[in-house]
């Protein structure tokens, strides 16, 4: 850890940092596969871009990786290891990883992970876990707050200008649930990739948007019909004439 740093001459005023911490673990004993734990956090970040408020000013990373399969798993033929014949050992890790991996269970978490600027916080939690049962051989939540939405879109536009990420943080805006906590507005997003290949924001659908490939096909000329009744047909007209005053309805939203 550190504590209590200052730099000086290199900036128009000090540079400060209160405190930083960086740890790291590995454990492979029990049943389960290995275990991997860093954590990285610093606080009272001080002296650069003071007016702009573009620098972090605290922030902090707690990273855990569980039921890492074991060497041993990738490993088939422990008289390659003792022949130390390296071609057939790539050759076995390379067969055996991928089975390996979904039989795992590997598993990713992100807890009580935050990024702090002087007017602006996103604090974020994620988990997410190898399930060779699922349509996307995985699941996961995700979740997200974000204090000052605006202040926190203006910072991250004007240091990437990427429209990509512009457009992704319009979508979470949009999408988000706002609220007003201790006088501040905080934007939450609750993120899940379901079993059945669905990904839900704020226990909306929105697997179109995301994975447009994975959206169900509306079939043409075919409509959206209330609830409990059978799809809507288009009817057809006079002979040697398509669909008689129809059209293709939209994929409804969800």
């Amino acid at each position: 850890g550190l504590n209590g740093l200052e730099v000086h001459n290199i900036m128009p005023q000090p540079l400060m940092l209160a405190k930083a911490v960086i740890g790291a673990g590995f454990d492979t004993r029990g049943n389960e596969g290995g275990t991997v734990n860093l954590h990285m956090n610093f606080d009272g970040f001080h002296g650069m871009d003071e007016q702009g408020g573009t620098v972090p000013e605290a922030a902090a990373l707690n990273l855990k990786v569980s039921h890492i399969p074991s060497l041993l798993d990738l490993i088939n033929n422990p008289q390659a290891v003792a022949s130390g014949d390296a071609g057939q050992l790539q050759n076995q890790v390379m067969m055996n990883g991928m089975n390996a991996l979904m039989a795992s269970g590997l598993s990713l978490s992100l807890m009580d992970s935050f990024v702090a600027f002087p007017a602006t916080r996103l604090a974020l939690d994620l988990n997410a876990k190898v399930d060779q049962t699922a349509t996307f051989m995985s699941t996961g939540t995700m979740k997200m707050a974000i204090e000052n939405p605006d202040k926190f879109s203006e910072i991250i536009n004007g240091l990437l200008g990427d429209p990509d990420i512009q457009q992704m943080l319009a979508t979470i805006t949009a999408m988000a649930n706002r609220t007003t906590e201790k006088g501040k507005t905080v934007d939450r997003i609750d993120v899940e990739l379901t079993p059945e290949g669905k990904i839900m924001m704020n226990n909306k659908d929105v697997t179109a948007m995301f994975l447009p490939q994975a959206a169900p096909q509306q079939p043409a000329g075919q409509g959206p019909a209330p609830d409990g009744q059978p799809p809507l047909q288009a009817q057809p007209g006079p002979e040697g004439q398509g669909a008689a005053g129809t059209q293709d309805a939209p994929v409804p939203q969800q």
